[in-house]
């Protein structure tokens, strides 16, 4: 003996339904180019950890000069960069590094990929309208007795 479903549903006819009251929604979220914008500040902050990572949230706004809390919890939330750990000083700040999808967005293979603090120097001696702040970024820092190195920085 068969048994029968006591209700016989019509699968097909729910499915187009559904699809009907949703079809504008599925739509737009299908036709997003997957393009990743972000802002100045995020750009500058994840620069600054992809070049000096490890490095702690303190690090970084100490080099930015601004508090970057709320452009690290939007480099997380994207998964562009994650917390590696913990550093060893007072407090035990954490620490942040760049992660696969960063090298991906970028078209990286690895970190080592990135262009060479060297090469972006040249650049910028070529146009020195493409930045001032490289100087941070610099391994060996200034003598503080020598301020021909010290970035000068024109005002009026």
């Amino acid at each position: 003996m068969k048994l029968q479903p006591f209700i016989n549903i019509d699968i097909q006819n729910i499915k187009n339904k559904i699809l009907d009251k949703f079809e504008y929604f599925i739509r737009r979220m299908l036709n997003k180019s997957g393009r990743l914008t972000l802002s100045p500040a995020a750009l500058d902050s994840l620069a600054i950890i992809a070049y000096k990572q490890p490095i702690g949230r303190y690090e970084i706004e100490a080099i930015r000069g601004v508090d970057s809390s709320g452009v690290l919890k939007t480099l997380l939330t994207r998964n562009l960069i994650i917390i590696k750990g913990r550093d060893s000083g007072p407090g035990r700040p954490l620490l942040y590094q760049t992660t696969v999808k960063f090298l991906e967005h970028f078209g990286l293979n690895r970190i080592s990929d990135m262009p060479k603090l060297k090469e972006i120097t040249d650049l910028m001696e070529a146009d020195p309208t493409l930045g001032e702040q490289i100087a941070v970024f610099e391994e060996n820092e200034p003598e503080s007795n020598n301020e021909s190195q010290s970035p000068k920085i024109k005002v009026g």
